[in-house]
């Protein structure tokens, strides 16, 4: 016997269709709470949605399509539905489009909406949006000590600088960050190969702090934090940013490992790297530097040569004898003494609380830094009135 189509029952169209309706209203009412939006009307999401230009709609389309019919009887609803219309609203208010059509005995629940908080939103500052440059220490030397290298009389540790992309624009109704990082490894030849990693996340505005985060995450399970200052710039495009990140070490384990990080809007020359791992150091309103290290510095470098001249009468106030103690001495059993492992450990940890060492530290502060870092990114500064000229 042929298989005979059943007539179409129109009011189980008209349920589905109702039951779209409110699902999208249903996900209209979470977008606006994802953005601490108190309103959201029919003229702002008409004018969203006719932004892009291959797509045109008029407010009362937007009306009648996001107002369904709470009564039993549903003989006044609609028998058909604008297709085009509700993907469209499924992008703008980041809902799940098999989850909106879904037939109604499909049952299916919405998926869990990601809240930022009462207090956070998405960035939208179109200063910081655009192309960006980011510094930091490179993570490979990180842990590394220098209890046997030449450096004795210095306690930095690491001074190669690792340069990344960043770029941040809006996507698709979200505001995408995109980081593209550069590693070198030397191979057994002597040769480099350079490996590229792309990060991906959406920076976060807590309006409460005026702090920024930036979660970026890769394929590969590489992930960087960042947290910086949010400032508006009425004058022109953020040009200047210090964070601090949080990424891992690199080797056979992959520690948690904090560090500070330049944001800039123009490459910085190779020439100011100097300065640019000045101001990546934590230790930001101490210096602490040997003798031995200020008196090679004083005699092949001018400026620092002059600086020592002008204050020579503070060299005395400003002197002390210090040491710089590896505490990998306790990694391994020591022959130079009876004290175990864990005892060394807990004798460093009391020297560390007297030592020079800082517990906390503050990014951003720096005094005239971010007048430093619109220097060296090539900005012209008007050093007659103190001041930047407008972007």
């Amino acid at each position: 016997m042929p298989y005979i189509d059943k007539p179409a029952n129109p009011m189980y169209n008209k349920t589905h269709i109702n039951c779209i309706k409110k699902k999208l209203l249903e996900g209209k009412s979470n977008f606006m709470k994802k953005h601490n939006l108190d309103t959201l009307s029919d003229y702002e999401i008409c004018k969203r949605l006719n932004s892009d230009s291959k797509f045109a709609c008029t407010i009362p389309t937007i009306t009648k399509l996001l107002t369904p019919s709470f009564n039993t009887d549903l003989n006044d609803e609609a028998s058909s539905i604008n297709i085009t219309l509700v993907v469209k609203l499924c992008k703008l208010f980041e809902i799940d489009l098999n989850y909106v059509l879904a037939l109604p005995e499909d049952n299916t629940q919405i998926p869990d909406p990601i809240y930022f908080g009462i207090k956070a939103q998405q960035l939208e500052d179109e200063g910081y949006m655009g192309d960006f440059h980011c510094y930091r220490l490179t993570a490979t030397s990180a842990s590394a000590d220098i209890s046997f290298s030449e450096a004795k009389d210095t306690l930095q540790t690491n001074n190669h600088i690792s340069h990344s992309t960043l770029e941040i624009k809006p996507h698709n109704n979200h505001v995408i960050a995109k980081m593209i990082t550069q590693n070198k490894t030397t191979l057994v030849d002597g040769s480099e190969r350079i490996r590229y990693s792309t990060l991906t996340g959406e920076p976060i505005l807590y309006t409460k702090t005026n702090n920024i985060l930036l979660n970026l995450q890769s394929e590969e399970g590489e992930f960087y934090t960042m947290l910086f200052d949010y400032q508006p710039f009425d004058s022109g495009p953020m040009y200047y940013r210090e964070a601090i990140i949080l990424l891992s070490t690199k080797g056979t384990r992959y520690l948690p490992l904090l560090s500070k990080a330049i944001i800039t809007r123009n490459e910085i020359p190779e020439r100011y790297h100097d300065y640019l791992s000045g101001l990546l150091a934590l230790n930001t309103n101490t210096i602490i530097i040997s003798k031995e290290k200020v008196d090679e510095l004083i005699n092949k470098d001018s400026d620092i040569a002059t600086f020592f001249d002008d204050f020579n009468q503070y060299k005395n106030i400003w002197a002390r004898n210090f040491y710089v103690i590896p505490e990998n001495i306790a990694q391994n059993i020591n022959h130079h003494t009876k004290l175990s492992q864990l005892e060394l450990q807990k004798i460093f940890l009391k020297l560390r609380n007297n030592s020079y060492s800082k517990s906390q530290v503050i990014v951003g502060d720096a005094y005239k830094a971010s007048v430093i870092g619109k220097e060296i990114q090539g900005y012209v500064y008007n050093v007659t009135e103190n001041v930047f000229p407008d972007n």
